[in-house]
């Protein structure tokens, strides 16, 4: 296994980690205050100490650069894609004249980034699976 392939599987697990405490805690606490539990988000930054812990591998080349590369188009594509999704299914559902609390809008934020950074680590790890 590559260090971006694990870079990526330690996302995935932090990303789950992440939403299963946010959606552990919505019933409980309240959407805009189940956001907090997205700050396990910030474990992503984590992903670093896979470079600094294989010294002697080859971290990156050309192919690995190309599967990033692709990885982020893809994620970005779903990101949209959920995100316009999204705003026309609350448009739908509360209808013209519903308004949503200003709390909500950094939670949403922190959905939308967990989103783009879940696709492209599945689309890395897919890729990957691919090519070999």
């Amino acid at each position: 296994m590559t260090v971006t392939q694990r870079v990526h599987v330690f996302n995935l697990v932090v990303i789950a980690v992440a939403m299963g405490a946010f959606l552990a805690a919505l019933p409980r606490v309240g959407f805009s205050r189940a956001g907090g539990m997205l700050g396990f988000l910030g474990f992503l930054g984590f992903g670093l100490f896979f470079h600094w812990l294989g010294k002697n591998e080859v971290v990156a080349d050309e192919r690995d650069r190309a599967i990033l590369q692709r990885a982020q188009s893809i994620g970005f594509g779903i990101f949209w894609m959920l995100f316009v999704l999204l705003c026309m299914g609350t448009w739908w559902i509360l209808g013209d004249s519903a308004t949503i609390p200003v709390r909500w809008l950094p939670v949403i934020v922190y959905l939308a980034w967990a989103i783009y950074q879940g696709a492209m680590s599945t689309a890395v790890l897919i890729q990957y699976r691919r090519m070999v």
